[in-house]
């Protein structure tokens, strides 16, 4: 990450009670913060999983849930969320502070990534009046997000003032996503806030990260709205471990959501990338992500001239992949009308590559033959 110029890397169950443990974590920070790279622990705000949440560890989340079900979530029908906690427990919130401060104290962290389950939403009596008193007309679920998600960003700025705070807003930024994540969260008749209320509600020094995914499949991108909020960032998948088997190429994509991210007042970019880069998909997705991340405006044409080109050896190479991934992919998805055509390049360029190329060549080609 530090060579390809990304500086934040979230981790979720960190530290972890296994594979080196807190000595580990301990170790992968101080590497990291020597290179410029932030390790930031993903906390899940309901408990479930995140921060503390594997292994044999004091502030494991999961087994004080298991430990306190009076302290855990409700579902609409008043019965226990197992495993979950609920956000507006006293007892609860302390466990967090304790966690947090043990981690500032502890572990060479440079800030955490907040995350409340997709639609998550606690209906204890507690919580249930909390929502009430804050009024407003943000579905159940932001409101949550916001009071949880307020209290932590706190606790850490307090523990380290320059710690970075990122939270996931659960919806894209437009007035479509906002009404489309409020769907059957919102009184009959009654419509979400746009622009959303819960913003206001969390410290703006915190990063709130928008999902940028429904808004291209939409095929509102870019996006005649801004992001709300002082500091937003964009949030989306290169191909996380709930996609398909097959990883997309995503370069087309990329250049086009880079480009627009300045003006949709997005002030960077997060994605998910938990595949190993052995796919070839996966390695340009990664590669071209960090140089378009790192400069939106990159001329992409001399990234393959320059450095693509040393991975498939030499500029004819660098060329055919170039052309290659042209006839793989637009702005709106993979294209398959053009598979003949990318086969028959990519064995050109095998034929063309040294034995230092060649073993990319032939990934690549196999690559797309699995692609019919």
């Amino acid at each position: 990450m530090s060579a390809r110029r990304l500086n934040g890397l979230t981790l979720w169950g960190f530290p972890g009670g296994s594979e080196g443990g807190v000595a580990g974590a301990q170790e992968l920070c101080r590497y990291a913060s020597e290179r410029g790279v932030r390790v930031l622990p993903r906390i899940d705000l309901n408990g479930s999983e995140g921060l503390f949440s594997e292994g044999d560890h004091a502030f494991n989340l999961r087994a004080w849930a298991k430990a306190h079900p009076e302290l855990c979530a409700l579902d609409k029908a008043g019965a226990v969320r197992s495993g979950t906690l609920c956000p507006e427990k006293i007892q609860n919130r302390q466990r967090y502070r304790e966690g947090l401060q043990w981690l500032f104290q502890n572990v060479r962290v440079g800030g955490v990534s907040l995350e409340l389950e997709p639609f998550f939403v606690c209906y204890s009596e507690d919580c249930k009046h909390a929502r009430k008193m804050m009024g407003g007309r943000d579905p159940d679920y932001s409101k949550d997000l916001a009071r949880f998600a307020a209290f932590v960003a706190e606790e850490v700025q307090k523990l380290d003032p320059k710690a970075w705070v990122t939270y996931s807003s659960g919806t894209g930024f437009d007035v479509d996503s906002i009404q489309s994540s409020a769907a059957g969260m919102m009184p009959v008749g009654q419509r979400a806030a746009f622009p959303p209320a819960f913003i206001q509600k969390i410290p703006e020094f915190a990063l709130v990260q928008w999902e940028l995914v429904p808004m291209l499949k939409a095929g509102i991108w870019p996006s005649p709205f801004k992001a709300s909020g002082k500091h937003s960032i964009g949030s989306w998948s290169l191909g996380g471990r709930q996609a398909a088997t097959r990883p997309e190429i995503y370069w087309r994509r990329m250049e086009d959501v880079t480009h627009h991210t300045i003006s949709s007042n997005l002030e960077g970019l997060v994605a998910s990338a938990e595949r190993a880069p052995d796919n070839p998909a996966t390695e340009l997705n990664y590669l071209i992500f960090s140089e378009l991340a790192f400069n939106p405006a990159a001329d992409l044409d001399e990234v393959f001239r320059f450095k693509l080109s040393r991975l498939y050896v030499g500029e004819d190479a660098a060329r055919r992949l170039s052309k290659i991934l042209q006839l793989l992919e637009d702005e709106t998805g993979m294209l398959a009308s053009n598979y003949d055509e990318a086969l028959g390049l990519a064995k050109q360029g095998a034929a063309l590559s040294d034995r230092n190329g060649k073993e990319r060549w032939t990934r690549l080609i196999e690559y797309i033959q699995a692609l019919k």
